[in-house]
């Protein structure tokens, strides 16, 4: 199992204030970042059985959920890293590994300045329990911290 997980934080929220450079290091850090890991760890995941990729994303990644904007260079890339998740399941399917990109939910952390609805450590034991349950009829898909199919 690959689980790819990586944000970027403090970024400036409103379309106007977003520079080349902040699009950039989102996309490196959200896409790029998971795709060369994958990569990387290919001839690892086709030694086993049942072999998964994980992407964690975030709801703000979904194009038809966005009522409200803001975060563009976090939410473009985490929209991109679901692509690179639907990709990556398109293409690994054959050799029956399984790739989905997965929403946390709103976490207590750092980046959410210690506000969000769980924990960490209850983010922690969804996740799992999510992941736990993922197999070749769920590749593909965006799923949510408690299992279910999300919106693109």
């Amino acid at each position: 199992m690959l689980i790819n997980c990586g944000a970027t934080g403090d970024l400036p929220s409103h379309i106007e204030q977003v520079s080349a450079e902040q699009m950039l290091q989102s996309f490196k850090i959200n896409v790029v970042g998971p795709l060369m890991t994958t990569k990387a760890f290919l001839p690892n995941l086709r030694k086993g059985n049942d072999a998964k990729i994980v992407n964690i994303s975030s709801l703000v990644g979904s194009i038809s959920d966005n009522k409200s904007g803001g975060y563009t260079a976090y939410r473009v890339s985490k929209a991109a890293l679901n692509m690179l998740s639907v990709n990556t399941a398109v293409e690994l399917g054959p050799e029956k590994i399984a790739c989905i990109a997965l929403n946390p939910g709103w976490i207590k952390t750092r980046m959410t300045s210690f506000r969000g609805h769980r924990g960490p450590d209850e983010a922690a034991e969804r996740i799992v329990k999510v992941i736990d349950e993922v197999t070749m009829s769920s590749t593909g898909k965006f799923l949510g911290s408690d299992g279910q199919e999300l919106p693109w």
